[in-house]
């Protein structure tokens, strides 16, 4: 993959980035844990870019990554988070957006 088309990439990643965040903090309750989970979010689709084949939108895509993320906070805090944030499921969009 070309410089242009990392840039590219990249700007879609930041283009979510409002959405991820209102996302996570809905769910830890926490900005600066929702902020960890974005980034860890981020960090890791730039990872796996080759892993996003195209058939879903990539918003669908971070957000499959955030909710592993913020899962894996909730289990390695255990019980120190609200409890909204065990109710994550597959079909969740609760940010209204």
């Amino acid at each position: 993959m070309g410089e242009k088309e990392d840039q590219a990439r990249s700007l879609d990643l930041e283009a979510h980035r409002k959405y991820l965040q209102r996302y996570a903090l809905f769910h830890l309750r926490d900005p600066a844990l929702a902020e960890d989970a974005v980034q860890d979010t981020l960090v890791a689709a730039v990872a796996q870019r080759d892993g996003f084949q195209g058939r879903s939108q990539l918003r669908t895509w971070l957000t499959a990554i955030l909710k592993h993320k913020i899962i894996d906070l909730v289990r390695s805090r255990g019980r120190g988070l609200p409890a909204n944030t065990l109710s994550l499921d597959a079909g969740d969009d609760s940010t209204g957006s």
